[in-house]
């Protein structure tokens, strides 16, 4: 399995969100310059005590690919596609949509990506590199710039509607 490291060629891309908490983010998993992969899995790791995966959906580059995606394990979530005539290009592989506790701590939650088995139409191993993303959690104000969170006890709003 390849985990995110300094990106080149072709690689799988996890967007950043930021999201007040008790709110849902959108993260975007993205292939970037595929050329003719045939077979690929994609393993997105997520911290599940603060992050609820509540669904899933897939991305353009794979409507003509047969593509499942397991989330049966909480943290995990396992994209496997294979096409025929390979997946190229650059664009959405996957959305996912977390929804946040009501009271998390404000922080940056890692989005971590990793590549499992992945082979071009010629059945040959392809070499995919991966870039992790991130759910930042903002602290919920009230109109009279109030913290609601109760964990979001590192300041005040400082007169920002939310702020992280």
């Amino acid at each position: 399995m390849v985990f995110a490291g300094a990106a080149t060629g072709q690689q799988v891309t996890a967007s950043a969100a930021t999201v007040t908490a008790g709110n849902t983010a959108t993260v975007t998993v993205k292939a970037e310059n595929f050329t003719d992969v045939a077979t690929l899995e994609v393993y997105i790791y997520y911290d599940p005590t603060v992050l609820t995966l509540s669904s899933t959906s897939n991305g353009s580059l794979l409507s003509d690919a047969q593509a499942s995606v397991n989330t049966a394990e909480a943290g995990t979530v396992k994209l496997v596609a294979m096409a025929l005539n390979g997946i190229s290009g650059s664009g959405n592989l996957l959305s996912l949509y977390f929804k946040t506790t009501a009271d998390c701590a404000p922080s940056t939650y890692p989005i971590t990506v990793a590549i499992g088995n992945a082979f071009s139409v010629g059945f040959a191993p392809v070499t995919i590199s991966a870039v992790n993303g991130s759910v930042t959690v903002k602290v919920r104000c009230n109109g009279d710039n109030q913290k609601i969170s109760a964990a979001a006890e590192a300041g005040c709003c400082h007169g920002e509607a939310d702020r992280p």
